[in-house]
């Protein structure tokens, strides 16, 4: 498996290829989210490159600037996510995710 490293000089290039919509969510992740859409009446963002397709997999809350509309809320694997580290979360946090399930992101919005 092959490994593109995303980031300029090992830091975050903020080029939202890390920003998925299906994703290992902890229950907290899922309350705290469904807390946030409902109280600010978020609707999904649709990012330019996504405007023309009917299915895709991009995160509902990234916006067409490339950036998270529920940053202070994100996801624990959004928080931990090392995109110079093939995507891996380091060792001693790998506690955070424990209980996480894979949830479409989508689904706040059902």
């Amino acid at each position: 498996m092959n490994f593109i490293n995303n980031t300029i000089n090992g830091n975050c290039s903020k080029c939202a290829s890390c920003c998925g919509s299906l994703l290992p969510l902890t229950d907290k992740d899922i309350k705290r989210i469904k807390y946030i859409v409902k109280a600010k009446k978020l609707k999904p963002c649709r990012p330019k490159i996504a405007a023309t397709v009917e299915f895709d997999l991009i995160c509902p809350f990234l916006t067409v600037n490339k950036k998270c509309s529920i940053y202070n809320e994100r996801p624990t694997i959004c928080r931990l996510f090392k995109c110079d580290k093939r995507g891996m979360v380091e060792e001693n946090e790998q506690s955070e995710l424990k209980g996480a399930i894979p949830y479409d992101m989508r689904d706040f919005f059902n």
